[in-house]
């Protein structure tokens, strides 16, 4: 009889082990299927906000291109051969209709240097309705050759004039409270003061130091957009 109980007491305990590992296993896979999908929802969110700034950039109508070629304009600055080498950067805003003016704008000169530093992103500046991702656009000119045209209407000799600027875009999106929690917002913000274009293997791009923080971010570019306005020249 006592055999026969040891027996019964075994199996049982074997069974209660095989079960515990079956819930440690399951728990394990939960867990690792909870982080998974957290990992795709936040990469979807860092790339529909890239998606959104350069969107909104790119789709300017003719009164907005205008005004950023003449003077205080954003294409007026680039286009200046003392800014040639700066670099501009916007903090997105999905609900502000002016968020890449430039009042807005900072600004990195030559040597990875910050200016205007009030207006880069930083930690508390959200850039969409849901206060989880930071958005900022970079912008510098492709070609140092970008001037002003003159020729003439195809139907008239009434004169004209063309304004054009290739530019280079860069959209990086951070999640800030996707990171560890020993990364300071002093330390995020001061990657969103860095370049975003690498011109040499020694530059410390925004992108480089966020990652070397181990904070989420995404990076979607635009190598080649150009911005032109064609108007009757006044004379």
């Amino acid at each position: 009889m006592k055999q026969q109980q040891g027996a019964t007491m075994i199996i049982v305990l074997v069974v209660l082990l095989l079960i515990a590992v079956a819930g440690t296993v399951a728990l394990r896979s939960g867990v690792f299927g909870m982080r998974l999908s957290t990992n795709t929802q936040a990469g979807n969110l860092l790339i529909n906000n890239n998606d959104s700034a350069l969107t909104k950039f790119e789709s300017m109508d003719k009164s907005e291109v205008e005004a950023n070629f003449a003077q205080g304009g954003m294409y007026n600055f680039l286009l200046n051969p003392a800014n040639a080498a700066k670099e501009m950067v916007f903090c997105y805003n999905a609900k502000d209709a002016n968020t890449f003016a430039y009042s807005k704008a900072a600004v990195i000169n030559e040597g990875n240097t910050p200016d205007r530093v009030g207006n880069f992103c930083t930690t508390d500046k959200a850039s969409s309705g849901r206060n989880a991702v930071i958005t900022q656009v970079h912008m510098r000119r492709n070609t140092a050759d970008d001037r002003v045209a003159e020729g003439y209407t195809v139907s008239s000799s009434v004169p004209t004039i063309e304004n054009r600027i290739n530019l280079s875009l860069s959209s990086i999106s951070v999640m800030p409270t996707f990171t560890n929690s020993t990364i300071t917002p002093e330390q995020i913000n001061g990657c969103l003061q860095k370049t975003a274009f690498e011109d040499e293997a020694t530059t410390q791009t925004n992108a480089k130091c966020l990652q070397a923080l181990g904070v989420a971010y995404e990076v979607q570019r635009s190598e080649e957009h150009t911005s032109e306005l064609q108007s009757l020249r006044r004379i």
